[in-house]
């Protein structure tokens, strides 16, 4: 499970805590359904997308100029698939070399998703 910002005996995000601990589908839903819970999700998401960059910058970092960098069974963000890790959408990927300054090839960044899979690949060449 993620770390989340808000504590666990924080009244406004009791609901999403117990519905997580429970297990229960249902309750999933409703819980994060609530202003609270979508605020929690958004921070969730930020910090993981923070975590796939300095993942990523640290594989730019090892490649030799040139290289291709390619990263493997990425999952989808959390908010959209429940039950896996969580991970970052196609946006992440297309603003990471402005938003994130990595050494690669601007154009080279290509999304590969392998047949009959939820999960995707990455593909991008590092500057030479």
């Amino acid at each position: 499970m993620c770390k989340l910002v808000a504590a666990k005996d924080d009244p406004d995000t009791d609901d999403y805590f117990d519905a997580l601990e429970g297990g229960n589908d249902d309750a999933i839903q409703t819980a994060l359904s609530t202003v609270e819970a979508k605020k929690l999700l958004s921070i969730m998401q930020e910090r993981q997308a923070e975590w796939v960059n300095r993942w990523v910058v640290e594989m730019i970092r090892i490649a030799k100029p040139g290289a291709p960098v390619i990263i493997e069974l990425l999952a989808p963000p959390y908010c959209q698939k429940k039950h896996d890790w969580g991970g970052v959408d196609s946006d992440f990927w297309e603003t990471g070399v402005e938003k994130y300054g990595w050494d690669v090839v601007p154009g080279s960044i290509t999304r590969v998703d392998p047949e009959h899979a939820t999960r995707y690949n990455i593909v991008m060449l590092k500057n030479a």
